[in-house]
């Protein structure tokens, strides 16, 4: 529609098209409001800079996915080496999160280990400075937020606006603290979700194409080794419960190779903590007692089923006794 003759006002444009390697890259123009400002001596100048600033162009666009691109390597190094030199759990919550915040902004972060027998995310952590109504050890059932959705899908579940889109009962507790966009990527392990990772802005759509894809490599990185250090955790959980109580405990894998041994039964075979990790089990043993194949066949048969009964062994001194 034209604006009425006193506010009208008519502009002459010229525009040029900016090539390098023969592609059209962008443009450049001018504008004038002389009617006929520009001729052929303006076009053919025009073109002339065009093609001299063109490739300046280009090489300044690479230069900025370099250094973009540098800056994300720099960041996947870094959670490289949280996997490789740490089972510190909150160790690994607090590095992955620094160096996320490295490439994409956020103002709230989550990660959540799913228990899938009671349909539940639990927060095992949480940034968020100004945010009040989540916390450390929280439990969310699968139905109240994304995180639900995610681990079912294995798919990563982006909203622009949490105030437009209530699509769940947590997002009524984002919104209230002020947060209004979201991302939340599943972490997978052997084809098995363990749980997710979940940012949110203050800023309206503030996680697109390229935040989702950054996000997404960094998760199929770090997933692993939060597994791992899960894994670590509750097993030195159990270690400090089994190295309380009287009775020697040990746990061999499938070679016969010990994996854990508590205190009572490093005193009573007389190894260190350090000897008796990685040992044969057999060792326990008297390798001349006349019950060896018998009790070899009784540890076969304890890995098959639960046994019990008495066995001959013999001490790192050599002292053998019934236990």
């Amino acid at each position: 529609r034209k604006p009425p003759k006193a506010a009208r006002r008519w502009i002459w444009v010229l525009v040029v098209g900016l090539t390098s390697n023969s592609e059209l890259i962008g443009t450049l123009a001018l504008s004038s409001r002389r009617i006929g400002a520009f001729g052929l001596r303006e076009q053919s100048i025009l073109e002339r800079l065009a093609n001299q600033i063109a490739p300046a162009i280009e090489g300044a666009k690479l230069y900025c996915q370099l250094v973009a691109n540098a800056a994300e390597m720099a960041v996947v190094d870094e959670v490289a080496k949280i996997i490789t030199t740490t089972l510190d759990i909150h160790h690994v919550y607090e590095k992955f999160a620094g160096e996320v915040k490295k490439l994409v902004d956020f103002d709230m972060a989550t990660i959540n280990l799913v228990d899938t027998n009671a349909d539940v995310v639990e927060i095992a952590y949480f940034y968020g400075e100004d945010v009040q109504n989540f916390r450390e050890g929280q439990k969310i059932s699968f139905g109240e937020t994304q995180s639900g959705w995610v681990i079912a899908n294995h798919k990563t579940y982006i909203v622009d606006d949490m105030a437009e889109n209530l699509e769940f009962e947590v997002h009524r507790s984002l919104v209230a603290d002020g947060l209004r966009s979201l991302v939340t990527l599943p972490l997978i392990t052997n084809g098995n979700a363990i749980g997710t990772i979940t940012l949110a802005s203050n800023r309206t759509n503030a996680f697109g194409q390229k935040e989702k894809l950054i996000l997404e490599k960094l998760a199929t990185l770090i997933a692993p080794a939060l597994e791992n250090a899960r894994f670590y955790h509750e097993s030195m959980q159990l270690g400090l419960a089994l190295d309380s109580i009287g009775d020697a405990v040990m746990f061999d894998g499938a070679e016969g190779v010990v994996q854990f041994a508590n205190r009572a039964f490093r005193d009573v075979f007389g190894y260190s903590e350090d000897e008796s990790l990685g040992m044969n089990a057999f060792a326990v043993m008297p390798p001349d007692n006349a019950s060896q194949a018998h009790s070899y066949e009784r540890l076969k048969v304890a890995r098959e089923g639960p046994w019990q009964g008495e066995v001959r062994c013999i001490r790192k001194n050599g002292e053998e006794f019934d236990v």
